[in-house]
């Protein structure tokens, strides 16, 4: 089930045996249309762990680097993200976006409170670069321990240790 009903916004739920999180990935486009909708209320009744990522479109002095303008709306979403409890993931001027002899931090990553302790490895990764003017993130969520998957009919993906060498082979390809 779509909780978001956003054509913008794509959520996933991940669940283990202590809960789920949501994966939320978001295009705020330059009229900032998407980012005031963000479903927050919606989404904390779905889960209280929750990790929002994605092409925002703005700047602001959290983010950007030196001499970027913040606008009223993205100050908007920084007040909306600290009053929803919601911390930022990247660190400030790490370029997302580039174009010719321009970069810039569009593409942004925020924690909920109980979210941001299984968050690890906040990563731009600009040697993934494939051809988009953005860059790939990367993150790792840390669960502890890890669900039982034994049952094969209740999952498609099975990341437990047994299946760890196939897994590992398929991640470590794209990362070539």
């Amino acid at each position: 089930m779509d909780i978001t009903a956003r054509l913008d916004t794509l959520t996933l739920e991940i669940s283990y045996d202590r809960g789920s999180i949501l994966l939320t990935n978001l295009y705020n486009p330059s009229d900032n249309s998407a980012a005031p909708a963000l479903p927050f209320t919606r989404l904390s009744q779905q889960s209280p762990q929750s990790i929002i990522v994605g092409n925002f479109n703005l700047h602001h002095p959290e983010w950007s680097h030196e001499g970027q303008v913040s606008s009223s709306s993205s100050e908007d979403l920084v007040d909306c993200m600290i009053d929803h409890g919601y911390s930022l993931l990247n660190a400030k001027g790490i370029a997302t976006f580039f174009r010719k002899d321009y970069t810039s931090v569009l593409d942004l990553g925020w924690a909920s409170s109980s979210a941001l302790p299984l968050v690890s490895d906040w990563n731009v990764m600009h040697n993934w670069h494939q051809g988009s003017d953005h860059y790939p993130i990367s993150f790792n969520l840390s669960f502890s321990p890890l669900p039982n998957d034994s049952d094969p009919s209740t999952s498609p993906f099975s990341f437990h240790n047994d299946h760890k060498v196939g897994w590992c082979k398929s991640f470590s390809r794209c990362r070539a």
